[in-house]
């Protein structure tokens, strides 16, 4: 199987702005049911990061620009240490949350 470099991609428009509301939000850690909810899992002896944002606002978007968004938020939130130990940064409808089982209070 052949191994070859992605082709140079262009963000979503919206990223941009949906990653301002990310960071607002992780700064302010708000109960507000419109916002993003961000979930953070550590894992594993290593203490690697699983970093979800569940918010209906994904729909229609990608989730590689998902991920990177997340991602842009994270290096905002998370000092470079931290920052290394990210190893999936999922966006993800409340839908697709619940199907795959991720749950959060």
């Amino acid at each position: 199987m052949p191994v070859r470099n992605m082709t140079k991609r262009t963000p979503a428009p919206e990223a941009a702005a949906l990653e301002r509301i990310i960071v607002q939000e992780w700064r302010a850690n708000t109960d507000n049911p419109d916002q993003p909810i961000i979930l953070i899992d550590e894992t594993g002896p290593v203490q690697t990061k699983h970093v979800f944002v569940v918010w209906d606002r994904w729909r229609g978007m990608e989730q590689l620009d998902r991920s990177e968004t997340i991602m842009k938020a994270c290096e905002e939130m998370m000092s470079p240490e931290e920052l290394q130990r990210v190893t999936v940064a999922m966006g993800l409808t409340k839908e697709e949350a619940r199907r795959m089982g991720i749950s959060y209070e």
